[in-house]
């Protein structure tokens, strides 16, 4: 899908794979111009539900918990990462210094990356330097053979970084869209639930809830994140495309118009409730039983904000919120 100005502006300012040209004020003060005054959050009438609502706090959940097993999977190839253009003897001895290397140093002028040559290159072309004198034939097959191994062991890296990122973040799902179908019949018991109504224009730029509350960015294609992690320079890595990650979704869920507040908590701290602002209104779905709808009433009187009720338009196929208040 076509990206808005604004959105390609905020990730060319927070999420660029340059480290050095990041600009991350720059990038919030961008998004906090258009954050919507409203999002919602989607929700069954069950005891979970309403004891959450009354004590405001909604959960959030590392990627894996939720209902698409592509949400936030990374996609990179190892065979495009950057690494010295030296001799295989060589690569044995940086790697063994590599061991003894001192995480804290600040010293890593032994691992600059002077020649730089792709990963696979550089292992196809040890094999043609090792093994020269053999026929070209043969050496083909070797290649083939040492090429499918090395994509087995790419895949079950790639695997395992998505799963700890799947794990590691933390993750509340709201929408800017209070009057789709879809979202009420996925989301709300097929219209028999509620969405609750917060607004986020009468939150402080500095409070958490804004500031780290992002768009969902969807895409026609997989993005390939390999540029984040192959450049060989240790010092301009831009951690936070773990975040960015978690923000790209295939086009086939645009409807949501889905916005995230995500922490990155680790995965022992990624399922925890956030406490949210009071509620601005309240909307109850079309199909909500009396027991339900005399339930609402009251929590909005406590409250003192509007009930609605999200019914189907006479004159289209459109879902119009009705004021259920009085």
């Amino acid at each position: 899908m076509q990206l808005a100005k604004w959105q390609r502006a905020f990730i060319r300012s927070l999420f660029h794979y340059s480290a050095a040209r990041l600009d991350i004020e720059r990038a919030f003060l961008i998004k906090h111009e258009n954050v919507p005054s409203k999002l919602y959050k989607y929700r069954q009438f069950n005891d979970l539900s309403w004891q959450s609502l009354i004590a405001d706090e909604l959960w959030m959940s590392a990627p894996e918990k939720f209902n698409d097993p592509f949400d936030s999977v990374v996609y990179f190839d190892p065979g495009r990462f950057k690494m010295d253009d030296v001799s295989g003897e060589e690569m044995i001895a940086r790697a063994k210094a590599l061991q003894d290397f001192d995480i804290s140093s600040t010293d890593r002028s032994q691992f600059k990356i002077e020649n730089p040559i792709a990963s696979k290159d550089w292992l196809k072309s040890q094999i043609d330097v090792h093994l020269a004198s053999v026929d070209s034939e043969i050496r083909d097959k070797v290649w083939a053979f040492v090429d499918e191994a090395q994509r087995a062991h790419n895949e079950a890296a790639i695997r395992r970084m998505s799963s700890n990122m799947r794990r590691g973040f933390s993750v509340l799902s709201l929408s800017a869209n209070p009057t789709s179908n879809l979202m009420w019949s996925h989301y709300a018991d097929s219209h028999k639930g509620f969405c609750i109504e917060y607004d986020f224009a009468s939150l402080a730029y500095g409070d958490l809830r804004r500031r780290l509350c992002f768009p969902i960015f969807y895409r026609q294609k997989r993005t390939d994140a390999t540029r984040y992690l192959a450049r060989g320079v240790l010092n301009d890595f831009n951690n936070l495309f773990g975040q960015y990650t978690c923000l790209l979704k295939s086009s086939e869920w645009a409807y949501e118009r889905e916005w995230r507040i995500i922490f990155a908590i680790g995965p022992t701290q990624a399922n925890r409730p956030l406490i949210m602002p009071q509620p601005s209104a309240l909307i109850v779905g079309a199909n909500a039983n009396d027991e339900d709808l005399a339930k609402a009433l009251e929590f909005c009187n406590l409250r003192s904000i509007p009930l609605k009720k999200a019914q189907q338009s006479y004159s289209s196929l459109q879902i119009v919120l009705t004021d259920q208040s009085t």
